[in-house]
């Protein structure tokens, strides 16, 4: 993702496609994890990406995970 967001590429919409082939590459296991790191100190750029390209709403919901998504660290 920070290759795609780092392109010197004139069309947003080319370089929104080009995050959605990304989207559609990742299971929702794997948003997970990267959710995970994204919230840890090693991995803000990560989230700003992530919330930049609307990675997050791809996480699944799970039981018990409301106090991740009321914690105010991410933008759902």
């Amino acid at each position: 993702m920070s290759y795609v967001d780092g392109c010197d590429l004139d069309d947003a919409v080319l370089k929104e496609r080009y995050v959605l082939i990304i989207k559609s590459l990742l299971t929702p296991a794997e948003v997970e994890c990267v959710l995970l790191y994204g919230i840890s100190d090693d991995g803000q750029r990560l989230k700003e990406l992530m919330e930049q390209y609307s990675l997050f709403t791809n996480c699944p919901k799970r039981v018990g995970d409301a106090d991740l998504r009321n914690c105010g660290l991410i933008k759902w």
